[in-house]
């Protein structure tokens, strides 16, 4: 029902109890304000933060929390900056550099140890590894040691007609 002039002394009909747009005649102590709609350009500031006089101690408490930085910054080290070789190579394996693997029909599941600081044998590819395999998948594991950040090392993995998994564990030594 809208209200003007001519009808404003008629009774409005009454409203449901829940209805969020209606004030409830009596509130629960403690409980909030309700909602009303503001005006445009005079909404809040979330950015600002004030307190009332009346403060309740866990807003005290809350206010006076100590800075969980300050202190003595020897009690903060750092951890290490390389994480622990967690998955060590096996002694087993022989370390090798410039090495293609080319299987056709078949698959390739195995584990390489690959130095890029090994000489490179006459006639070798140019990548540190380089795996081909047609009608087949490739599954392998990579420990690469050895590497310098001044030259680049390649390793290739590639399959026709098959996945591909190559984990490299790079050791950095």
């Amino acid at each position: 029902m809208i209200i003007t002039e001519d009808n404003k002394d008629k009774k409005l009909p009454p409203q449901p109890q829940n209805n969020p747009y209606v004030p409830a005649a009596s509130a629960p102590e403690g409980a909030p304000p309700p909602y009303e709609p503001s005006a445009a350009g005079t909404s809040a500031s979330f950015t600002s933060t004030t307190f009332s006089t009346g403060a309740s101690a866990s807003t005290e408490r809350a206010r006076d929390a100590t800075d969980l930085l300050s202190g003595n910054p020897e009690d903060y080290s750092a951890g290490p900056s390389v994480l622990p070789i967690v998955d060590p190579i096996p002694p087993w394996l022989p370390k090798q550099n410039k090495l293609r693997v080319d299987k056709q029909n078949e698959g390739i599941k195995d584990t390489f140890v690959i130095d890029a600081n090994l000489p490179a044998p006459p006639g070798s590819p140019d990548k540190a590894l380089d795996l081909y395999s047609s009608n087949g998948s490739v599954n392998a594991k990579v420990y690469l040691i050895g590497v310098d950040v001044k030259r680049k090392t390649e390793l290739a993995a590639k399959s026709k007609n098959g996945s591909v998994k190559f984990h490299i564990v790079s050791l950095w030594c």
